[in-house]
């Protein structure tokens, strides 16, 4: 557009300027949307290490204190009774 020296529309929308702003508006809302989702991603991987990491996360954390309390007050007291009901789900 900027090359053809005869475009010359009567909208304000059409024009070149307008829409060289509209561009670079554009392109900037892109650059943030594309920086929101790394963003967003890295948050995962942190929530999913911190979750589901081997041993220490919080999903092995909660079956081995299941397993303990289990071995330690039995199966049918009342306090293994308290925590088994707590569900935790795997992503495997």
């Amino acid at each position: 557009m900027a090359a053809e020296a005869h475009y010359t529309p009567n909208e304000n929308e059409l024009q070149v300027t307008t829409l060289n702003s509209l561009l670079a508006d554009l392109r900037a809302r892109n650059k943030a949307v594309v920086a929101a989702i790394t963003s967003l991603r890295n948050a995962r991987i942190a929530r999913d290490t911190l979750l589901y990491a081997a041993n220490t996360g919080l999903y092995d954390t909660a079956q081995s204190v299941k397993q303990y309390i289990k071995s330690l007050f039995g199966a049918t007291s009342p306090q293994y009774r308290q925590v088994s009901g707590i569900k935790f789900t795997s992503r495997a």
